[in-house]
């Protein structure tokens, strides 16, 4: 009977010993070695990139663009767009815009498009920068009808126009 168990004994640790040189094998053959990996790097190809004008935050519809605004992104070659502003043919982009208004809302990481944005003195502007329900008028004034400098540049101000 001890013979018996002896036998036992050793099948069971042969079969776990086969066991664990098979769970060895498989997760060491599975995993590249260092030199496959390195090989393994060389051989993909470099993707083309340039630096394009991103939103750095979301920006509402009207909002006016600060260079904080927006942040240079690396952006594959391939899919670039003539309304983005690129860094190789735009340097000064992000000053240049800022000022400028939003006509349709950007989210963060969205390149910046130039049909996106109303820059300063485009005929569009004012229509950007007016909110719903408000109105732009053109009034005649003159140095006695002024308000003497208490109304500053970007102040909203009500005008009642009255006709004698």
């Amino acid at each position: 009977m001890s013979v018996m168990r002896i036998l036992i004994l050793v099948v069971a640790g042969g079969a776990a010993l086969l066991a664990a040189m098979l769970v060895r094998n498989m997760s060491t053959s599975s995993s590249p070695t260092p030199i496959q990996m390195v090989e393994q790097e060389e051989a993909e190809p470099a993707i083309p990139l340039q630096q394009v004008l991103i939103a750095a935050t979301d920006l509402p519809l009207g909002h006016r663009i600060a260079p904080e605004d927006t942040q240079w992104q690396p952006w594959p070659e391939e899919y670039l767009s003539e309304t983005y502003f690129t860094e190789e043919l735009n340097p000064e982009a992000t000053t240049e815009i800022a000022g400028a208004v939003v006509r349709q809302p950007m989210f963060a990481g969205e390149p910046i498009l130039a049909p996106k944005i109303v820059m300063p003195g485009d005929r569009s502007f004012m229509a950007a920068v007016l909110g719903e329900g408000m109105r732009a008028i053109a009034v005649e004034i003159s140095v006695e009808t002024a308000a003497g400098g208490f109304i500053l540049p970007n102040d909203r101000v009500d005008v009642i126009l009255s006709y004698a």
